[in-house]
């Protein structure tokens, strides 16, 4: 049952905290030699609660057991709390170097646990962005090592949980055949699970592909327009450059013939000296349009990279399909395994149950024989 406190507590370190969230559960940590199996940090359900910590802008977990710290974990951005079963989460302490469990008596209080460990790891990132909250870089780089150990911690959290409670059933012992079915069947479970986020990921890109496809086809058509409307252009002033030359040319034929006069000859001068800076704008012109040209060129070779790219995540898709369906097909054999194997229980409980009554028939004849 949770409790919610309001009220101000004093640390050890002198350092004023607000408790803002406070929950019961079961607490374990991970092995650290074998990284696959839990250790129980607390002989009982403690209470676990979330702290703010005011003169540093910082959230903790703690949670204390007869005057013990069994979790002192400060809340960081890039943590995140894992839900492995219905009654069991996880999240990985970066600056620790370590892997917290924590085991609920109900579904729904892991569900409050999980909603305000999101919660308050949203405000941790809030404050990160608003330069509030100073850290290393080093605990950033450790993150990325620790979040990789998470596929390895699946595993049936609930059976570790009942080992440790009042509820542990005795049926459980004596059948390691199924214990290995369920620890099979979880790792299929987080393989489709891997699988379809994947194959999420692959769609969402695959999208952006084909939006960034689309605007890249209209900019190239409309490259091209202009490209033949520049080119329209460069005809006309082509033509205007070889009527103009020809113009100089009757004005040079006319001015050797000595038919104008020194006027005329200086105006002539002045024509040819503006048809001449008319040209070379013109040759400006013309280089403008061959460099569009060459981005036009570039932009068709990126239209094509980016449907190749297209391609090829079609068919990275395709073989995921593939593989979530055998996943599933092994899936489905395990459990047809499972089930045969409970009826052969069921069999031999059978036999055992014949065995007692017929040694109960034997005793009585015998207490009758005496």
């Amino acid at each position: 049952m949770e409790v919610m406190n309001f009220n101000r507590v004093k640390t050890s370190s002198g350092i004023r905290e607000i408790p803002i969230f406070t929950s019961k559960a079961h607490v374990f940590i991970i092995d650290q030699v074998s990284k696959r199996s839990w250790i129980p940090a607390s002989k009982s359900a403690v209470l676990v609660n979330f702290f703010f910590d005011s003169s540093r802008n910082s959230f903790r977990i703690i949670s204390v057991e007869e005057s013990k710290a069994i979790i002192n974990s400060t809340l960081l951005p890039e943590m995140s709390f894992i839900k492995t079963s219905a009654k069991f989460g996880q999240w990985v302490d970066i600056q620790a170097g370590t892997v917290y469990g924590l085991g609920f008596a109900s579904e729904s209080s892991l569900n409050r646990f999980s909603e305000q460990f999101e919660n308050i790891r949203e405000r941790a990132k809030l404050l990160l962005e608003q330069g509030i909250v100073s850290r290393t870089s080093e605990a950033s780089k450790n993150g990325c090592a620790h979040h990789s150990q998470r596929a390895v911690l699946n595993h049936d959290a609930d059976d570790i949980l009942s080992s440790n409670s009042d509820e542990s059933q005795s049926t459980a012992h004596g059948l390691p055949d199924l214990k290995c079915l369920k620890l099979d069947n979880d790792k299929l479970k987080i393989a489709l699970s891997q699988s379809s986020t994947t194959t999420r990921k692959l769609e969402l890109e695959i999208h952006s592909l084909k939006m960034t496809n689309k605007q890249v086809i209209n900019t190239l058509q409309e490259s091209l327009s202009n490209a033949n409307q520049l080119h329209g252009e460069l005809m006309a002033c082509t033509e205007d450059n070889e009527k103009l030359k020809i113009k100089i040319a009757d004005l040079e034929s006319e001015n050797s013939k000595g038919i104008d006069t020194r006027q005329k000859n200086t105006d002539l001068r002045k024509t040819i000296e503006q048809l001449r800076n008319e040209n070379a704008e013109k040759c400006k012109e013309c280089i403008t349009l061959q460099q569009r040209i060459g981005v036009l060129n570039v932009i068709e070779k990126q239209h094509t990279e980016c449907a190749a790219r297209i391609k090829k995540s079609n068919e990275e898709n395709y073989l995921l399909k593939e593989k979530i369906s055998a996943l599933e097909n092994d899936l489905k054999d395990l459990i047809e395994e499972r089930n045969k194997v409970k009826m052969e229980i069921k069999q031999y409980l059978k036999q055992v149950s014949e065995h007692a009554c017929s040694l109960t028939q034997i005793s009585e004849m015998l207490q009758t024989a005496v």
